[in-house]
């Protein structure tokens, strides 16, 4: 599976020759928390035919910056299939 970071998120990501799109229940699953490990999700994906691949959104703004508790800030994870 390939990670692309990005500072905005995108429609659309070309990789192979092929068009991903985002996954809303995929990304909805793993930002609330109901699925912890990313691989589940990617069996998940496979056993229905999709290839999957992971986009980290990080604003520019944000990078080397920390929050109120001194950590750094962390990218939101969006997961893309081709179907």
């Amino acid at each position: 599976m390939k990670t692309f970071s990005r500072t905005h998120l995108p429609e659309v990501v070309k990789y192979n020759g092929e068009e991903y799109r985002n996954d809303a229940y995929s990304s909805g699953a793993l930002s609330a928390g109901s699925i912890r490990k990313l691989s589940t999700i990617v069996s998940y994906n496979k056993l229905l035919g999709k290839k999957t691949i992971l986009v980290e959104v990080l604003s520019s703004r944000l990078k080397g910056k920390t929050d109120a508790h001194n950590r750094p800030y962390k990218p939101t994870k969006w997961v893309f299939t081709n179907k």
